[in-house]
Formats: C-alpha cells, sequence, structure tokens
C-alpha cells in the first residue's frame, strides 16, 4: 500500500526540527491516481456502491467521484448486474452532488460477491468477499425501562466479527445512539469515526467484537441519548466478514481527517489494483420497542 511509514512519526518529527534553523527539504512519496471502491454488502439493505479516483494525502488536489465508471456485479463468479449510477445531493462530501451505484439484487448468505470497476484511463478493479452467516440471538431480553438489551450468540466460524449499533427510526432518518458496555474485549467507535478499546471509553455509536472462541457468548448493552426518543428503535447485530471488519478498525485506529478517496495509506484494503473496500455482512434487526 502507498505510504507505509507512519505519518503520526513524520508528524512528530516535523515538530521537533521547528525549532531548528537548518531546512530541510525532501520529496514526499506520491502514489499515482488508483480507482477507490467503497462497498458494504449487507444482506436486507439495498446495493450501493461508492467509485472515485485517489489523490495523494500529501497534495493539495482534490478527489473526483466518478458518474463514469462501469461496475459490474458478481455473484459465485456469474454477472448477475451492471450497475447503474444514481446522483444524491450532499453539501458534505467533495461536492454538491455525488453518484452512489446501484443495485436492485437481492444478497444470498453465504455467496460470494465479487465487484470490478472500469474507468477510463486507469487500471481495472476489482474485490471479493463473503457473506457470513446471519446472527441469531438467543435469550434476548428487551428492558425499555432501564434501556437495556441481554442476548446471546454462538459463533458460527471462528474468529467471528460482529458490529453491533442502535439507531431511531424516525421518518426514514436514522439518528444513531449512544451504546455502552462493561464488556472489555469490545472496541467502541465514537462519533467522530475513532475507535478505542473498550475500557478507554464509557460509551460510543458502534462496537465491534472479534471472537476468536467457540461455543455460546452473552452480550449486554445499554442505550442512551440526548434527544427525545419518540419513534422506533432499532438495534442492530451485524456478524461481517474479516475485510469489513480488518477495514473498518484500521480506518478508526487511524488519524480520522484522512478523506475516504485520498491515497489509503494504511488502511486495509481488498481491492486489487486499487483502493477501497469490498465487504459483506449479515445482519439481525431487533426493534426494541415496539
Amino acid at each position: 500500500m502507498a505510504l507505509s511509514f507512519n505519518r503520526v512519526s513524520i508528524f512528530c518529527a516535523f515538530l521537533v526540527l521547528g525549532a531548528c534553523t537548518k531546512t530541510l527539504d525532501f520529496p514526499l512519496p506520491e502514489e499515482k491516481p488508483k480507482i477507490v471502491l467503497d462497498a458494504k454488502l449487507i444482506v436486507g439493505d439495498s446495493i450501493k456502491v461508492l467509485a472515485g479516483i485517489s489523490a495523494p494525502f500529501w497534495s493539495n488536489a482534490t478527489p473526483v467521484l466518478s458518474d463514469s465508471a462501469r461496475i459490474y456485479l458478481f455473484e459465485n463468479q456469474l454477472l448477475i448486474d451492471t450497475l447503474q449510477p444514481k446522483a444524491v445531493e450532499s453539501g458534505g462530501l467533495f461536492d454538491s452532488t455525488y453518484f452512489l451505484y446501484t443495485s436492485g439484487k437481492p444478497l444470498n448468505d453465504r455467496a460470494l460477491y465479487t465487484i470490478k470497476a472500469s474507468v477510463e484511463g486507469f487500471p481495472d478493479v476489482e474485490g471479493s468477499d463473503r457473506v457470513p452467516g446471519k446472527p441469531e440471538p438467543l435469550h434476548l431480553v428487551i428492558d425499555t425501562v432501564e434501556k437495556q438489551i441481554s442476548f446471546s450468540l454462538i459463533n458460527q466460524s471462528v474468529p467471528a466479527y460482529y458490529l453491533f449499533d442502535c439507531y431511531l427510526d424516525r421518518e426514514n432518518e436514522r439518528l444513531f445512539l449512544n451504546l455502552s458496555t462493561s464488556d472489555p474485549e469490545m472496541l467502541v467507535q465514537e462519533s467522530s469515526g475513532y475507535i478505542y478499546t473498550g475500557a478507554s471509553l464509557p460509551e460510543g455509536i458502534r462496537y465491534y467484537l472479534k471472537n476468536e472462541n467457540s461455543g455460546q457468548r452473552a452480550f449486554n448493552f445499554r442505550y442512551s441519548a440526548q434527544f427525545d426518543l419518540s419513534g422506533e428503535i432499532v438495534f442492530r447485530i451485524l456478524q461481517v466478514s474479516s475485510d469489513y471488519y480488518r477495514h473498518e478498525v484500521s480506518k478508526g485506529t487511524q488519524e480520522a481527517d484522512v478523506p475516504l478517496f485520498s491515497d489509503q495509506g494504511n488502511l486495509h484494503s481488498n481491492v486489487k489494483n486499487g483502493y477501497g473496500i469490498v465487504a459483506c455482512a449479515h445482519k439481525t434487526e431487533i426493534r426494541v420497542n415496539r
């Protein structure tokens, strides 16, 4: 991957050298622009893919989100769809308009999915991942007075990777709630995107777990919010692939200001000849206050 040296170390070195009178002038390495894919394929959700062209992290160049990519979806190595760009209005992602490549095809349990992308002037890229099994919570207990959810999961594979979050579904808007747990093995993600060990932060909007033990494991979460909880509360359990987990954790433990479509530094990627991620997950949604 590009920029294999540690950016934090370089930054600290600049701070030390700033007190010196001698100027050090050396070129910073820059990768040629590549195609970047961002595809989180979750069973039960519609397929959405972002595609763009990277810009070097150290440069002033602006990354480009492409509406001219050709993106193909394969299931178990058979072409099943050509994704079409859909314009989405947003004032917070490089421009007022960006493009999502979408497909109406359903995702199937345990299937292998591959996304291939072509943009004129760049090497073709592709990424593949297999859908994990659906998480099936046992001994589910929901306490809406104490705002607590407890359940157990049996690993379908070892290691197994999980993501947990909770949101308020209000008029098709997702407002993520704070979660907390006393489980020391969890990684917790705060709203800014940073990820910490569970003991380092009392609560966050998302929890991750790599469970390397077989058998049944108990979980207990509390949820809270700084806003009115009128609406439907949805607690999600996602069993995610290894690539999904490794990409999200590597992204959350780096600098929060590394743009999605910069060259990707030390982010985990499974996209051949490019950057980004193609990753699969299977979810169970628990309607807490139905």
